[in-house]
């Protein structure tokens, strides 16, 4: 039993390594497309407010 969490742990490890790496990779991409993106969500991300 002590062998099957033990692997269940490395499984659970790799996943979440995998899923870091992919988000780390994807952020500047996402946000060099930001405009692109954001014009395909229909959605605005910067207000200029007047005082």
């Amino acid at each position: 039993m002590r062998g099957i969490k033990k692997e269940v742990w490395k499984g659970l490890a790799a996943i979440a390594i995998a899923l870091f790496t992919i988000a780390m990779m994807a952020a500047p991409v996402a946000e060099s497309y930001s405009g692109k993106i954001n014009t395909a969500l229909g959605i605005s991300t910067t207000r200029v407010v007047n005082d």
